[in-house]
């Protein structure tokens, strides 16, 4: 299969590693939700450790998608929409803020930020079926990324 697939064999592997370790991230998902339903079985595996590795494959998810969407609006010429998304949203920094540094009405800034909302949020769904999960379980997905990647204090 290596052979045909055209890719340097590192990136076939690391391929096949990923879809492995999303599955054991599904598989451990659907443990939980048996669980819940029925008397707990242990697998070995604690919760921690579950959370743990879910937590980082959601931040892999969002950190992929941030990458490809910051680059195509860079080459879009729109990579200040970026830089003003990261401002409003990351450091939480409000639009009437941002109308000097960035040269927009507050208005124009809101428009901008919640168009590269969009598109973060489109590529995220694009790296997600890419990675197996199906239209009806993107939603779920989506949902659980952002309460695996919520802070603490906001759960």
């Amino acid at each position: 299969a290596w052979r045909r697939s055209g890719m340097r064999l590192r990136r076939f592997v690391m391929n096949g590693f990923l879809f492995y370790l999303r599955e054991q991230a599904r598989a451990a998902r659907r443990r939980r939700i048996r669980e819940q339903r029925s008397e707990p079985a242990d697998d070995g595996m604690s919760d921690d450790s579950t959370t743990d590795f879910e937590r980082a494959w959601a931040l892999s998810v969002v950190r992929e998608s941030s990458d490809k969407t910051a680059t195509g609006l860079e080459a879009r010429g729109r990579g200040m929409h970026w830089q003003l998304f990261l401002r409003h949203f990351v450091d939480g920094v409000p639009y009437g803020e941002l109308v000097e540094p960035f040269g927009l009405s507050p208005s124009q800034a809101a428009s901008a930020a919640r168009d590269v909302a969009f598109e973060l949020r489109r590529c995220i769904r694009t790296v997600l079926s890419r990675d197996g999960i199906t239209e009806t379980d993107l939603g779920p997905e989506l949902a659980l990324i952002e309460q695996l990647l919520r802070p603490e204090g906001r759960r």
